[in-house]
């Protein structure tokens, strides 16, 4: 999003600071403490720390969504080895740690981080943009299929470079930016910062993030940290400004590390512009993109005039960067506690549940999937998961007096389309979970942790593969999938890695809305005991889920015969024996291949036959059938 041209315009009128680290007087009070002489009499006289700062820190509010794509492109710049950017993609402990280390540097430096906002709503305005932004990612991902038609080599070893500041002016290569980026990526700092000392402070808005972010501000001042421009456009007051994340910089040059960064004081440079504030400029701007300041200025000068002319694009355009109103539907304080901890594309379903706004039809909700990094000739990863998001759909919306429908959005062939799902009734559902239930217990006699969980997802795709009358993944494949010791660069490989995370992704979805739905009061539940125990149980066996950080990292760490033991366990679920899955899917496609090349042979001796002509030969259009078998 962002408005274009604002930055670059203003950036004359932003002020530049240089931060040395800081300590507070009870944090200076309690260091020098450590180190006083224990002998009667001695004080702390003569020993002013010149770090020491009696004045109050200045708020620092979190674009939260900003921050953690700010990390994600910093971890980026640590991979700057890898040789392509499937190569490249960062774990999600190490996004994490860095975003926690922007804000403690953040605080080390002199700001108090105040609160910290994640979108977890997007207004029906912002729908088109969701699609622009989901096919993008399609594109990009195309892209590098077609410059990498076999695959990529993924070194096993994932070599960094040395330790880099949260904040530096180093670059990331562009050939590791190719690819979209991380499914969970916000989620997962999300989740991180709720087990850190900035759980209070952190939170998912019933909204976007940006005008919780200037609400906040404006109310109570400080600087806004983010990478969207959208926030200049905003109301903050006298004592709010906007720090950009990609204007901060982490200088270590000297003995004392200085925090540099640019301070964008929206009311200060309205005045200097002649204006009482930056929105009528923001809105020239935007209208025109060709105009300069000056021109545009004097648009927002006869904006702001008495007498001056407000269009209704001007009104529409205002009410776009108005402050987030109150909620009209109550929540409980547990219920409060669970949506501010959501992942935010589950949190948009399930607020469209609640408030019912913004929906096309008042039973219909969307759900946006996450983008994942799949194999486009293929069907689509999020298949998989489809009968556990039907139930987590139909515990929170079931069908019973009215028919719900939830329209799921992702990649479906060579574009981002929707597929309509019909919420259950309570006694099917009650049936659906009850065989969830028999399946999970199996599993979980014989694995724990994360890898309980991988070995449900891997068992999910199998079943797919069954229902579809193709061949399961090898012996060996599945070691893979599991233990991550033989991640390869393959995209037949990959699509089953993506299918992994559309299962494991469909699970999580499940236990945040099963946890809000647990959280409503008695009074308002309509199933009856025995459906309500259904769903009690299942959710109990679930209690183990990893943090997204663990859950997709592999350490390497199970020992070959359990994991021998954890395939024979998938086996007997599935019903089959080793010896129906000894052809790999990459062999399919060559044996598909191959019986499409008998095809065109005995059509073109047929035709041959009829028409005494000679049929042109032609290549197969499906370039993905020429992959070669996984590592």
């Amino acid at each position: 999003m962002g408005i274009p041209h604002l930055i670059h315009s203003l950036s004359p009128y932003a002020k530049r600071h240089s931060l040395p680290q800081r300590i507070d007087a009870n944090e200076h009070d309690n260091e020098s403490t450590r180190h006083l002489d224990q002998r009667v009499g001695s004080t702390r006289e003569h020993h002013q720390d010149p770090r020491m700062n009696m004045e109050p820190r200045e708020n620092a509010i979190i674009d939260g969504p900003a921050l953690a794509y700010h990390a994600y492109y910093r971890a980026l710049k640590l991979r700057k080895r890898a040789r392509n950017a499937l190569e490249a993609i960062p774990e999600y402990s190490k996004i994490n740690s860095i975003a926690l280390d922007c804000l403690e540097t953040l605080e080390r430096h002199g700001f108090h981080v105040a609160a910290i906002f994640f979108d977890g709503f997007l207004p029906s305005s912002k729908r088109d943009t969701r699609f622009e932004r989901q096919t993008k990612s399609f594109r990009q991902m195309e892209n590098f299929r077609s410059s990498h038609p076999s695959g990529v080599d993924i070194s096993s070893v994932r070599a960094e470079t040395t330790s880099l500041d949260p904040f530096s002016g180093v670059p990331v290569l562009t050939k590791l930016m190719a690819l979209p980026s991380l499914p969970l990526l916000v989620a997962s700092v999300i989740e991180h910062l709720s087990k850190t000392h900035y759980a209070e402070k952190s939170r998912v808005v019933i909204g976007e993030a940006d005008a919780y972010c200037a609400s906040f501000a404006n109310e109570h001042g400080g600087s806004i940290f983010t990478s969207d421009s959208d926030l200049l456009a905003y109301n903050l007051g006298e004592n709010g400004s906007v720090i950009f994340l990609a204007n901060v910089e982490l200088i270590n040059e000297s003995t004392e590390p200085q925090l540099r960064l640019e301070k964008y004081q929206t009311t200060s440079i309205a005045h200097k512009l002649g204006l009482s504030s930056l929105q009528p400029l923001a809105y020239a701007m935007q209208r025109d993109l060709f105009q300069g300041l000056t021109q545009c200025v004097e648009v927002a000068k006869k904006l702001e005039s008495p007498r001056g002319y407000v269009t209704r694009g001007f009104e529409q355009f205002m009410q776009l960067y108005s402050f987030p109103e109150k909620p009209k539907t109550t929540t409980t304080w547990e219920q409060q506690r669970i949506l501010e901890c959501l992942d935010p594309r589950t949190s948009e379903w399930v607020l469209q549940t609640m408030f019912k706004e913004n929906l096309t039809s008042e039973n219909s909700f969307d759900m946006f999937l996450p983008f994942l990094i799949e194999d486009s000739s293929r069907a689509s990863a999020w298949n998989i998961g489809e009968d556990v998001r039907t139930i987590t759909y139909s515990v929170f919306c079931p069908n019973w007096t009215e028919d719900f429908k939830t329209t799921e959005y992702c990649r479906r062939g060579d574009r981002i389309s929707g597929k309509t799902i019909d919420h259950l009734s309570p006694p099917a559902l009650e049936s659906s979970l009850s065989n969830w239930c028999n399946v999970w217990e199996v599993i979980m006699n014989v694995s724990g942790g994360a890898m309980t969980w991988r070995l449900i997802g891997l068992y999910m795709v199998c079943q797919q593969l069954l229902q579809e009358e193709k061949p399961l993944p090898t012996r060996g494949d599945a070691l893979a999938l599991l233990s991550g010791k033989k991640i390869c660069g393959d995209w037949i490989f990959l699509h089953l890695f993506a299918q992994l995370e559309a299962a494991l992704c469909s699970w999580r979805m499940f236990y945040q809305v099963t946890a809000l739905f647990l959280a409503t009061p008695v009074d308002e539940v309509i199933f009856v005991a025995s459906e309500l125990e259904s769903i009690k149980r299942l959710f109990a066996l679930l209690q183990n889920l990893p943090n997204i950080q663990d859950l997709f990292t592999w350490t390497g760490a199970v020992q070959e015969q359990e994991l021998q033991a954890y395939i024979e366990t998938l086996y007997e679920l599935l019903g089959v024996q080793e010896e129906e899955c000894s052809q790999s899917i990459a062999e399919t496609y060559k044996s598909s291949k191959r019986k499409r090349k008998k095809d065109r042979k005995r059509n073109r001796s047929s035709s041959n036959a009829k028409n005494d002509q000679s049929a042109p030969f032609s290549q197969p259009t499906n370039m993905y059938a020429l992959l070669s078998t996984t590592e």
